[in-house]
């Protein structure tokens, strides 16, 4: 018995008048299938076509759509299909949803991609396809280049913003519905400010993205407009679990002063002498004259210490920033920041914090110290801005110079001092009778806490 042939039927829609621009509207295929060939489904200037449901074989590229809006291609089976171009290809403007379809390819079948889009302004929707190839093409990325405050994205639920200078206060997505996202990646430093429809949450305005940096807003349709709901230009602690104290040093206003020794004509100041546009704020200890030996404290001394139990499992970090203008070994000369309980004196020896002295088995390095250890970082001081930061994670303490971990991976917590501690301060010793000075910018202060 001779096999039953099989019949191909193409149904193709066209206009019926030529010269009026009619297209297909509304028309729904379900259950449907095409199977051996170069090119499949060809979808042009139409509204709300569906092909769901069916079951697609050996088509080299199986969907190919432009100019259309609300097309969908849900939930179908294609098997050794996309190997030129991809599984989909829309080559201009396009709306619609390609989701929900499984692609299976054996091994003599090589899967180019997805999707393809060579027109920014699409808005396809990606959702649950099961493909071992993921990889789409300028389908869900727009690029834009802000000249206005207004940003308009005409597609993509991500968006590649290049840098201005003028700040958006409104963004213009209409392709987003309510309840869905919009990230913004800054190719070039952007800022979000007020007066339009972003909602900061919380975050002061105006926000700088920073280069490389990122922020996500989702659109609400009650309430505020825009969202930001996370970005990586802030990171922002909870307020539940944290107290912080930031302090950048415009005025002295929460400063003291202790003498170490009998200084004459030590001083602890705001000072410009150091400034520049990372440190626009600071405070200048001079150590004075007067002997070996003397010098000046200055910090938040106007209070009993205040931070307890520095050596119990109540994480904190602590961080600031120093400038030295001559170095220790070129004056006679001792300094140090951290946290301390009584610092009247050179050095500490009831604190934690940085030791930067001539009488250090290396002059010039910096020294990581709590109690009477003392141990040498390998970092040598410069002239220039240093970042210093200390951090209890609970277990130990750990030191860092310009955010590299220094003194080894960390002291246990039960090596710190059991005595409370006053939370920021700094001095400047003279160790001949020539006066030393050194800057601070900054005490940057968080600790665990529970409520």
């Amino acid at each position: 018995m001779r096999p039953k042939s099989e019949r191909c039927v193409f149904t193709r829609y066209i206009e019926k008048t030529g010269g009026l621009n009619d297209a297909p509207d509304d028309v729904k295929f379900f259950g449907y299938t095409y199977e051996v060939g170069t090119k499949g489904l060809y979808i042009s200037q139409a509204t709300n076509i569906h092909f769901d449901n069916g079951y697609i074989e050996q088509i080299s590229t199986p969907l190919i759509a432009q100019n259309s809006t609300g097309v969908t291609f849900n939930g179908n089976h294609i098997a050794n299909s996309g190997t030129v171009t991809g599984v989909a290809y829309f080559p201009l403007q396009t709306t619609g949803s390609f989701r929900d379809n499984v692609i299976i390819a054996d091994p003599s079948h090589t899967v180019a991609a997805l999707a393809v889009c060579t027109n920014n302004s699409n808005m396809i929707d990606f959702v649950g396809n099961a493909s071992s190839v993921t990889t789409t093409s300028g389908c869900a990325t727009a690029q834009v280049g802000p000249t206005t405050s207004t940003l308009s994205v005409t597609g993509g639920q991500t968006v590649f913003v290049n840098g201005s200078a003028t700040a958006i206060t409104t963004i213009s997505a209409p392709a987003i519905a309510p309840g869905k996202t919009l990230t913004l990646y800054a190719a070039g430093t952007i800022t979000l400010a007020a007066g339009g429809n972003i909602n900061f949450g919380g975050l002061t305005a105006p926000l700088t993205i920073a280069g490389g940096q990122s922020v996500t807003l989702t659109l609400f349709d009650l309430g505020p407009t825009w969202l930001i709901t996370s970005t990586t230009a802030v990171t922002a602690s909870v307020p539940s679990l944290n107290t912080t104290f930031l302090d950048d040093f415009y005025t002295g206003a929460n400063m003291a002063s202790v003498p170490i020794g009998s200084p004459t004509a030590s001083s602890c100041s705001p000072s410009n002498t150091f400034t520049d546009n990372n440190h626009p704020g600071n405070m200048l200890i001079t150590a004075g004259t007067a002997g070996t030996g003397t010098g000046i404290v200055c910090g938040l001394l106007s209070e009993n210490p205040s931070v307890t139990s520095a050596n119990t499992a109540q994480g904190w970090t602590w961080e600031t920033a120093v400038y030295v203008p001559v170095l220790p070994g070129t004056t006679a000369a001792a300094y140090q920041a951290g946290l301390a309980h009584t610092p009247n004196a050179n050095p500490w020896t009831t604190g934690i914090g940085f030791y930067l002295s001539s009488a250090n088995g290396v002059a010039n390095d910096w020294y990581c110290r709590y109690n009477s250890t003392s141990t040498d970082s390998g970092v040598a001081a410069t002239v220039a801005w240093t970042r210093l930061t200390m951090v209890n994670d609970g277990t130990n303490v750990h030191w860092y110079i310009g955010g590299t971990q220094v003194c080894g991976t960390g002291v246990a917590i039960a090596s710190m001092p059991s005595t409370t501690q006053y939370p920021a301060v700094w001095s400047a010793t003279a160790l001949s009778a020539t006066s030393v000075a050194m800057a601070y910018d900054y005490i940057n202060w968080q600790r665990a806490v529970s409520r």
